[in-house]
């Protein structure tokens, strides 16, 4: 009797411990899922985002910006902003800016 009590209590233990890393390791990942992104995540974030504006817009037709010079001027934005955010990212993001260009709206 006195070895089936300590076999119950050996795997009550062993039951309590696997559960409470199990808790651990889920309030780490809530916690590494609530941190907010740092500086050089955000930053990297933005350039991958602007460098896909920039693959887009290189790609689309004349027809889509109405001249050569608006799709230059569209380009220069972005590649501008891009600039920007390498050379400075905390000014980037506390500054942010909208493009104002006169491409033409299509609808889709």
């Amino acid at each position: 009797m006195e070895q089936q009590e300590w076999k119950t209590l050996i795997e009550q233990i062993e039951t309590d411990e696997r559960q409470a890393a199990e808790e651990s390791q889920r309030a780490a990942e809530q916690a590494r899922k609530d941190r907010q992104p740092s500086m050089a995540e955000r930053a990297a974030a933005e350039e991958q985002r602007l460098q896909k504006v920039i693959a887009d817009l290189e790609e689309k037709p004349l027809e889509y910006f109405g001249s050569y010079k608006n799709k230059r001027v569209r380009l220069g934005y972005y590649r501008y902003r891009l600039e920007a955010l390498m050379q400075n990212p905390e000014e980037y993001f506390n500054n942010p800016q909208s493009f104002e260009g006169n491409v033409k709206e299509t609808d889709q």
